[in-house]
């Protein structure tokens, strides 16, 4: 059952990134490279993409 748990929040992250991409208009990976270098916060995601 701990294995069905780890892939369904495997699915949710990746759902999340797909979602946040469309939502910045950008690629899944570049969406992937702007949370590693400023962190969680949509905010600071945000001000990354709008420079």
């Amino acid at each position: 059952m701990e294995e069905n748990n780890k892939a369904e929040v495997a699915k949710m992250d990746q759902f999340d990134y797909e979602y946040w991409a469309k939502h910045f208009d950008v690629s899944v990976d570049e969406f992937k490279a702007a949370k590693d270098k400023v962190g969680d916060n949509l905010e600071e995601i945000a001000k990354y993409f709008k420079k």
